[in-house]
């Protein structure tokens, strides 16, 4: 490893900017130093290395992106095998022939029900023209009774058929009020809900004397993740992945929502989390969730305190935002380290030709590989594109979750507490009386409909029996037209049910032969794919070495950076190279397994911008602390040593979580050599005469249980 002091001011490629930062490293300091003044100095120090760790691990994304087989285009679906294809296309044909079979049965079906409406129609009809011709023969019959009484006028067809439903309007109206205390009552189920929930998560969000704001409990999450997700209560593994063109569908319209997200940060968030579901990894999705409600979660205890000291959200973290490190900043920066880590992984299983990757509890296999390391690479390059938006839509998140806790109107937020919960047996009781109601005119018989006054009582002016007769077969006419159109009705919606089922199987069969003729296009294409896919491969071999030979450029400037060398000394930074970077898990397991070895844990870091991003996490962890407690605070020898003094060993040795998994680990057991993923470091600090206060020592750090 070459020295890692910092380059002298007349070095080639030393700009003035680097000759003015080595100077001042190299200028003597006064025995004390102005807090606001260290603090803006520690500042940019730290912004620098945050800014060196980023243009490091885009190089490394991309070369990872390049040395990785590239995949099928945006709107195409993943490459299958041969054999793959031809086992689709024929599982396709056997549900083509059922869908046909189901599409023909469903035809016959509807033909015969229609026929069978035709012949309802056809005989209610020449009832009632025969019901016509009868009271035509009674009126004539009657006539020429001299002393006939005044009739009343004879009803026609219609009206004696409304008659038979006198009750339909009334349960009608019935079914609308049904229908509208049901919204009410949904309605103040509703608004007692959205009461209780807020009122929970202003107390789970209370910060006690004692506690730390930073400590934002599981209960909380919970209720957090709750609110992201809304009243639609989704599963929290993903469903069956989308198709490619949809999934890129879904990606346009979430980014197109993150770059607008000043109108509704809420909706962009839920776009977001939509597309990141639909890559087919059903780990990203809770993840991406988890680590919202979190910063969702430590914003309110944030909040919370702020408002006891008069100061605004954007007040309590405006330290932070200058060095990069306020909440919005670095959830945004976990997400997408989390998805270029999944997408690196599954970029890998592809290099090794893998038939079968494991990522958590889920498990791919073949073309479904390549699928999801596509599309989380594709998110992973919005990701990148939209830093700046996608961090200030988290940030404007924070604020519509604030404020949609605030109570505005204190008198609707009392009721929504004391008289919204007693409502819903109110509008029950009512809603079971107008049921009850229905149900007894559902089941009361219609009246018997009636013509004129003579045919309620037998005839008093004729004896023979043919008018009598002829009044009979009045009445059963009257009583059987009703009943042919309750049967007609009942037919008829047995027929618009086939139709809607014959027109789903159509639609059904449609979308079989669009995929099947995909499919064989597919087939037909796949020998000039595979030729274009060589020819790919090629080209990107070369702008890989490319990349490659720029990132080495670009890592030897960053670990000569004064910057970074104000930060961490030289030789703290050789060691961590050296010893914690870029080791396998074979390397670190011989390390615990040679001969006289004391080493019982040791662990690597994943990148060197995990690396980086972990010094300036730890800068930025000191800096946070009061100044009575911050060692790179300390202003001179005498206040680092108090400071030290408060450590138990004398010197400062810490952890530092960083809330992200930044390398891997092995440690020693009792059942052997475990592997594990770490998220923390350690780290020391010490003075150096002539330097200040610096890190001085920094590894993985590997839990021993």
């Amino acid at each position: 490893m070459r020295d890692l002091g910092p380059r002298s001011a007349t070095e080639e490629g030393a700009g003035p900017s680097s000759r003015a930062a080595a100077s001042a490293s190299r200028a003597p300091r006064t025995a004390s130093i102005d807090a606001a003044a260290t603090l803006g100095y520690r500042s940019n120090d730290v912004k620098a290395v945050v800014a060196l760790a980023d243009g490091i691990g885009r190089l490394e994304a991309q070369l990872a992106a390049l040395k990785a087989p590239p995949g099928p285009n945006a709107d195409a679906a993943p490459q299958m095998s041969e054999v793959e294809l031809t086992q689709s296309i024929r599982r396709l044909q056997a549900s083509r022939e059922q869908a046909t079979g189901k599409l023909k049965e469903l035809g016959t079906q509807c033909d015969k029900a229609r026929g069978g409406i035709e012949e309802l129609n056809a005989t209610q009809a020449g009832k009632e023209q025969r019901l016509e011709q009868l009271q035509r023969e009674y009126d004539a019959a009657t006539a020429s009774e001299p002393t006939a009484p005044a009739t009343q006028s004879r009803p026609s067809t219609e009206a004696i058929i409304a008659d038979a439903n006198v009750n339909h309007g009334r349960m009608k109206d019935i079914s609308r009020q049904i229908e509208s205390l049901s919204a009410s009552r949904e309605a103040a189920a509703n608004e007692a809900k959205a009461v209780a929930s807020r009122t929970a998560l202003r107390q789970a969000g209370e910060v006690g004397a004692f506690e730390m704001m930073d400590d934002v409990s599981p209960a909380l999450r919970e209720q957090t993740a709750q609110w992201l997700r809304g009243e639609t209560q989704v599963s929290r593994r993903a469903a069956r992945p989308l198709r490619d063109q949809a999934f890129q569908t879904s990606l346009t319209t979430a980014f197109e929502r993150i770059s607008a997200h000043r109108g509704d940060p809420l909706e962009a968030v839920r776009a977001f989390m939509r597309a990141a579901s639909g890559t087919g990894l059903e780990n990203i999705g809770p993840e991406i969730e988890r680590m919202l409600a979190y910063d969702l979660g430590l914003s309110l205890r944030v909040s919370n305190v702020g408002a006891r000291q008069g100061k605004s959200l954007d007040q309590m973290n405006r330290v932070r935002s200058w060095v990069g490190q306020s909440p919005a900043q670095v959830t945004a920066r976990r997400i997408r380290e989390e998805i270029g880590r999944a997408a690196t992984e599954m970029h890998g299983a592809l290099r090794r030709d893998a038939t079968v990757a494991e990522f958590g509890d889920q498990t791919l296999r073949g073309t479904e590989i390549g699928a999801v390391a596509t599309r989380l690479s594709d998110l992973s390059t919005r990701l990148n594109q939209h830093q700046d938006a996608f961090a200030a839509m988290i940030g404007a998140l924070e604020k519509h979750f604030i404020q949609s806790l605030e109570v505005k109107d204190p008198v609707a937020e009392k009721m929504g507490q004391q008289v919204a919960p007693h409502l819903d047996g109110y509008y029950g009781a009512r809603i079971s009386e107008l049921v009850a109601e229905r149900k007894a005119l559902d089941r009361a018989p219609a009246e018997q409909p009636r013509t004129r006054a003579t045919l309620a009582a037998p005839s008093t002016r004729r004896a023979g029996t043919d008018l009598e007769q002829l009044e009979g077969r009045i009445r059963r006419l009257q009583g059987e037209i009703p009943q042919y159109a309750a049967q007609h009705k009942s037919e008829f919606e047995h027929y618009a049910s086939l139709s809607t089922r014959y027109l789903s199987a159509a639609d059904e069969l449609e979308a079989i032969d669009n995929e099947l003729a995909e499919l064989q296009n597919r087939h037909d294409d796949l020998r000039a794919a595979r030729h274009e896919d060589h020819k790919q491969r090629g080209a990107r071999g070369g702008e890989a070495e490319r990349v490659e030979g720029e990132l080495e450029t670009r890592w030897n400037e960053a670990i000569h950076s004064p910057e970074l060398h104000r930060v961490i000394s030289p030789a703290a930074l050789v060691r961590a190279i050296d010893v914690h970077f870029g080791k396998s898990a074979e390397q670190m397991r011989a390390r615990l397994t040679r001969p006289g070895g004391t080493v019982s844990r040791t662990g690597t870091f994943s990148s060197r911008a995990a690396l980086l991003r972990a010094i300036a996490d730890i800068a930025a962890h000191e800096m946070s602390k009061p100044k009575s407690k911050s060692a790179l605070l300390a202003g001179d020898l005498r206040a680092f040593e108090r400071i030290a003094s408060g450590y138990d060993s004398g010197r400062v040795d810490a952890l530092c979580n960083h809330g992200r998994a930044i390398g891997i680990g092995v440690r020693k057991s009792a059942s052997g050599i475990v592997e594990m993923r770490t998220n923390t470091s350690q780290y020391a600090i010490e003075w150096e005469r002539g330097t200040g206060a610096r890190i001085s020592h920094l590894h993985p750090w590997v839990s021993p249980y």
